[in-house]
């Protein structure tokens, strides 16, 4: 097991890069994946909060048109 570690961390410098950097990288884009993931979240929240007033106003509408209909005859 500590071979395979040594030879990823040595497959890390020799590709110009250092475990640790690659270690803060890859958090910094878990931070990011979850924040948008979050973001992403709140938006469909808003749509769905949207589409829902939305088929409310339609409801409304459908129903002044029958009340229109019926006062008209």
């Amino acid at each position: 097991m500590k071979n395979k570690t040594a030879f990823k961390i040595f497959n890390y410098e020799l590709n110009g890069y250092n475990k640790n950097e690659v270690d803060l990288q890859l958090a910094s884009l878990n931070s990011k994946i979850h924040e948008l993931n979050r973001k992403i979240k709140i938006l469909e929240d808003e749509n769905n909060r949207l589409i829902n007033e939305k088929n409310n106003l339609i409801a409304l509408n459908e129903e002044k048109i029958l009340f229109e209909e019926m006062k008209g005859n």
